[in-house]
């Protein structure tokens, strides 16, 4: 099974079933350009002409705002330790991001780290999911139950399902305490907010199509655009 049962994923990352598990799916991957390989990064945006797209015209001015993002979330995280040091952390690195960016600071903070295991491994494991605006892990979550709390950090499109996944449940964070709130309210107080499901309902049919099967047609649907458009 790609979901291992829930008591060996405890033990394996050293969790409480007892106390709350807040799971954080991290997604920085540009900020390590910052400070490496910043040469590769431009040659690189060159060639697929993403400098092209507006707002993102300077890739080295983007990676200086992926990591100040990145070190605003990870300052959040420091909070919530601390106001809440009942709740257990557990961060999922983007696949893409320095993971040495992660291993110290969840080391500092107490925090558990997975860097390996399936997403919804990780899901399985939480009581509420903290992500990014636009991660794809939060309808993840959702497909798997969970509350979500959504960080507004740095750049975001206009449209499209990670903007429309916004418009759900609770309202994206942009301050740490709009963030600490949040969490302590999923927590607290998910199974009273039924009108959230609801919403989550519409916005996996929209974006996915009926369940189970959507997998299938979202792969189809990819190898369909990939075949016309061969790039």
């Amino acid at each position: 099974a790609l979901v291992q049962q829930k008591e060996i994923l405890l033990a394996r990352y050293g969790l409480d079933a007892t106390r709350p598990i807040v799971t954080v799916a991290s997604s920085f991957p540009q900020g390590k350009f910052s400070k490496m390989q910043t040469d590769f990064l431009v040659k690189d945006w060159k060639h697929l002409k993403l400098s092209k797209v507006k707002g993102r015209e300077n890739p080295v001015e983007h990676a200086h705002s992926e990591l100040e993002a990145f070190h605003r979330f990870q300052s959040w995280l420091v909070s919530l330790r601390y106001e809440y040091p009942e709740y257990q952390i557990l961060v999922k690195p983007h696949p893409a991001e320095n993971i040495e960016m992660w291993t110290r600071f969840c080391d500092e903070i107490g925090a558990s780290i997975m860097p390996m295991d399936y997403v919804f491994s990780l899901l399985a494991l939480s009581d509420v999911h903290v992500a990014r605006v636009e991660c794809m892990t939060v309808p993840e979550a959702w497909i798997a139950g969970k509350p979500t709390v959504q960080c507004l950090l740095g750049n975001a499109e206009n449209e499209g399902p990670g903007m429309d996944a916004t418009r759900i449940g609770i309202p994206p964070v942009k301050t740490v305490s709009e963030f600490l709130d949040s969490v302590s309210e999923c927590i607290e107080n998910w199974h009273d907010h039924t009108v959230w499901r609801d919403e989550i309902q519409v916005y996996n049919e929209k974006w996915l199509g009926p369940m189970p099967g959507s997998a299938q047609r979202i792969a189809v649907a990819i190898r369909d655009l990939l075949e016309e458009k061969k790039p």
